[in-house]
């Protein structure tokens, strides 16, 4: 709530009761991405980029694949005049932004071509990086359903099943 009370309201008022409210809730669970990335903005439009900069790193440790994190960070660095980190920022954020195209492109031609094993096997390689392991799971099946005999595929799914056994195991413990 208090992310959206701020993107609505922008006063100074709605930017210190979203910030108390987000940093409530980091207290509750300092792994929030959700609140460092939102607490990263109203810091960003209070210029306070110093401090923009601390929670934007911490949401981009948590949401490694998120765009919007090495997008926000880009700014606060160039804002801060840290140019090296700013391109990297920025560098990080055009790779992702590649690979979500690339993703939505895959999606569009394995709906649409069904037989089509190398676009199955490139999805199902991408939401296993992506640690989708849902959608990791029907591509890479459909790869190995296509194409049985092929290592790549039969790889990726055997690295999917260890990943989706550890999930398991630590959730057992």
């Amino acid at each position: 709530r208090a992310a959206s009370r701020f993107e609505v309201d922008g006063s100074p008022e709605a930017a210190k009761k979203s910030e108390d409210d987000l940093i409530a809730s980091l207290k509750l669970n300092p792994l929030s991405g959700f609140a460092r990335y939102n607490l990263g903005k109203v810091y960003m439009r209070e210029a306070k980029y110093k401090e923009a900069i601390i929670q934007l790193e911490l949401a981009g440790g948590l949401f490694p694949r998120k765009l919007d994190v090495p997008f926000e960070l880009m700014t606060c660095y160039a804002r801060t005049g840290e140019t090296d980190k700013a391109a990297a920022a920025k560098a990080k954020f055009e790779r992702l932004r590649k690979e979500a195209t690339e993703v939505s492109v895959l999606q569009k031609r394995c709906s649409l071509k069904k037989d089509d094993f190398d676009a199955h096997l490139k999805l199902g390689r991408l939401m296993l990086l992506d640690g989708n392991n849902r959608q990791a799971l029907y591509y890479l099946q459909r790869a190995v359903t296509l194409n049985p005999k092929s290592l790549e595929a039969n790889s990726a799914f055997k690295e999917l099943s260890k990943q989706i056994n550890t999930t398991l195991m630590n959730m057992k413990k």
